[in-house]
């Protein structure tokens, strides 16, 4: 656990696996490192109790960050920002994969520069996360985005890359059921190649807003899974869905056990001032199983 301290102007190079990891704790922060050519993650800054929402308010400021990867290219990322309630605010990140791979709740990624992104790959977002539905409320604001996308030929993985479409590469993803965010004042030129500069996969409730695209393929994109889809995903994910006082948008369902939320609609999610594509659809209307994070089982991680 690391707290209470400050990592200050340290240049951290050459590392054949993590640069710099702070895992755990709370009031962490680096601030006007540089770090490039790492092996695996250029930085780990994770903390913060998801039951109580409790944020670590740890924080990465003003920090260069290059070239991480160089050994384990996919699945590595610049910053992994996981838990409740920090910040990744005024850096730079470029020249590798993921920059920002941010499980969890309530936190912040502003006023950053991401440039020459996801060159190699199929699949990712520079930032991204997903498969949790409990993992929500996270805000992308005032950032700027550059040249991200796949170079590779041969079409997206799913077609076996033996298509002519291009790769599902994008500058925001939120993938697989993750929810309830918020994307707004960004500038994205040349981002995103199939599905869009910001990319939701099944998610519900994110709002897009005030953002400025130029010379992308698609601004914005989305798919929506049915009730079907939901329940199915969810049957094995138990723990993705939790009654949270802090979150009132789920409601309560009855004569169920596990307990199950009922009565919203999935793809009631909006995006203003760049486009437009609101789904308000009963028919797609859903029912998920829920429990309680805050109960032994799910102790936090972080």
């Amino acid at each position: 656990m690391c707290e209470n301290m400050t990592i200050n102007k340290c240049k951290v190079f050459n590392m054949r696996r993590d640069g710099i990891a702070a895992m755990g704790g709370k009031n962490v922060t680096i601030q006007k490192c540089e770090v490039y050519d790492i092996g695996r993650n250029a930085v780990i800054n994770t903390g913060g109790n998801r039951q109580t929402l409790t944020a670590a308010n740890k924080v990465v400021t003003e920090c260069s960050i290059k070239r991480w990867g160089r050994i384990k290219p996919t699945h590595s990322s610049g910053l992994v920002m996981n838990g409740a309630g920090n910040t990744a605010s005024k850096n730079l990140f470029s020249d590798g994969n993921t920059a920002i791979l941010c499980g969890g709740n309530d936190h912040v990624i502003e006023l950053n520069h991401f440039h020459n992104l996801l060159a190699d790959v199929d699949d990712q977002g520079a930032i991204y996360a997903g498969r949790d539905m409990s993992s929500i409320n996270k805000t992308v604001r005032r950032n700027f985005f550059n040249n991200v996308g796949s170079r590779l030929p041969g079409g997206p993985y799913g077609s076996g890359c033996t298509s002519t479409g291009t790769h599902l590469t994008t500058a925001v993803y939120w993938d697989d059921h993750e929810s309830k965010h918020t994307v707004s004042e960004n500038v994205f030129y040349r981002c995103g190649t199939d599905g869009g500069a910001v990319f939701f996969n099944g998610g519900v409730f994110h709002t897009v807003q005030d953002n400025i695209f130029v010379e992308c393929h698609t601004a914005y994109g989305a798919s929506r899974y049915s009730q079907s889809s939901w329940n199915s995903f969810l049957a094995g994910r138990g723990d993705y869905i939790f009654n949270n006082q802090g979150y009132p948008w789920w409601e309560n369902g009855e004569g169920t056990s596990p307990a199950r939320i009922v009565g919203y609609s999935p793809y009631n999610w909006v995006a203003r001032d760049n486009g437009t594509q609101f789904y308000v659809d009963a028919n797609w209307a859903g029912v998920m199983n829920a429990v309680n994070i805050r109960t032994s089982t799910y102790l936090n991680k972080y």
